[in-house]
């Protein structure tokens, strides 16, 4: 995502998601990876996961696991985010 190849991240983030035993933060990811692609229906099932096993979690705390150094790209998943209801902290 950082690297702006949104056709493939979702795939990618996905398939991390659904691991045993993932991260909440990676639910995160598949759910800006499926919003930089298009997939707001994916995206918005992702971000349904994240508010039910981390409702306290935000945009804030997505950087903080993830920091990134491209202010572009920051706001380009700062956004996608935002738009599935995870608050900028």
């Amino acid at each position: 995502m950082a690297l702006g190849e949104d056709d493939l991240a979702p795939a990618w983030a996905e398939r991390a998601a659904r691991s045993p035993g993932a991260h909440v933060i990676i639910a995160m990811i598949a759910t800006a990876a499926h919003a930089l692609a298009g997939d707001e229906a994916r995206a918005a099932a992702w971000a349904a996961n994240v508010r039910e096993r981390g409702p306290e979690l935000t945009c804030a705390d997505f950087f903080r696991s993830l920091p990134m150094r491209s202010e572009a790209a920051r706001a380009r998943i700062s956004s996608a985010l935002a738009r599935h209801g995870i608050r900028a902290g």
